[in-house]
């Protein structure tokens, strides 16, 4: 096993840990009620939730990257819902540690858009 597998596992088990005792503390102050409707505000489901909780903030800089991987000039993506939908996708992706292993690579679009939830979009941008 390589240290950087070790490292990318402790640091994904322990935002794991904190996600669930950020939700478990919102659940306890809030109530359901309160937290289905935070839920529908940031337009997720529990697991979309746990996800952004999970996010850490890293997705800001791998989304221009990701997209510029794609084709895509992110400069020229106007505020928006697209780009808040491409923006929650990313925050919630599953798949974030493998995103940052790709992009450090310099994997090509067809070998990120097996794992990239914004690859339909950034595909069809790219078409635009």
């Amino acid at each position: 096993m390589n240290t950087q597998y070790l490292r990318d596992r402790t640091r994904e088990l322990f935002r794991g840990m904190m996600a669930a005792a950020t939700e478990r503390r919102l659940h306890l102050e809030l109530g359901d009620a309160e937290l289905g409707r935070l839920y529908k505000e940031l337009g997720v489901d529990r697991d979309g939730f746990r996800g952004l909780l999970l996010s850490g903030g890293e997705w800001r800089e791998r989304l221009p990257r990701m997209m510029r991987r794609f084709g895509v000039k992110p400069e020229g993506i106007a505020e928006g819902a697209r780009l808040e939908d491409m923006q929650r996708v990313c925050a919630g992706c599953p798949a974030q540690y493998r995103c940052a292993r790709a992009l450090a690579r310099g994997d090509n679009a067809a070998t990120c858009a097996a794992f990239c939830p914004n690859a339909d979009t950034f595909e069809s941008l790219q078409a635009a």
